[in-house]
Formats: C-alpha cells, sequence, structure tokens
C-alpha cells in the first residue's frame, strides 16, 4: 500500500448504544513505524465494566490525513481478553 500521507488520530470513543462510555484523547500518529517505543502509540484501550451483549458497541474516532488526504489503512480492534470478534462493519 503506497499512501503519501499518514493518520493522524486525535481521540477515540467507545460507545454503547449510541452513548458514549469511555474516551482516550490523546493524540497519535499511525505511521508504518511498528514499534513498541513511541511515546504516545495508536494503541487505544478501554475498559468495559457493565457489558451487554444484546448493546451495540461503536468506536468513533477524531482522524485526519497528516499533510493530505491520500491516507489508507485499518481499524483493527478486539474484546480481549475475553472474547474475539465474530463480525466487522465499515461504514
Amino acid at each position: 500500500m503506497d499512501v503519501k500521507n499518514f493518520l493522524e488520530i486525535d481521540a477515540v470513543q467507545l460507545l454503547q448504544d449510541g452513548r458514549v462510555i469511555a474516551e482516550d484523547g490523546h493524540h497519535a500518529l499511525a505511521d508504518k513505524f511498528r514499534g513498541t517505543n513511541k511515546v504516545k502509540p495508536f494503541y487505544y484501550n478501554f475498559t468495559v465494566t457493565n457489558y451487554n451483549p444484546q448493546s451495540k458497541y461503536e468506536i468513533k474516532a477524531r482522524v485526519k490525513g497528516a499533510g493530505g488526504v491520500d491516507s489508507k489503512g485499518n481499524f483493527t480492534f478486539n474484546l480481549s481478553p475475553n472474547t474475539a470478534f465474530d463480525k466487522i462493519e465499515r461504514k
């Protein structure tokens, strides 16, 4: 995948049935470097204390292309350590 611009992430929210239940507002740059020694890596963690399997959970992120709009990639997440995702929706 050859792109000109990396992705800047300004904040990520976890929503349960349309309501924000957790937020991580740290800024990150999703670039090609995958090392763990970044100051604020592009990993966002949330704790769900009252998980409801009947609820709809969504991830909402404020993102922009760093220096332009030629940016591509994946947004990956899981319900670790309890349950692996069994479906993915893209919007």
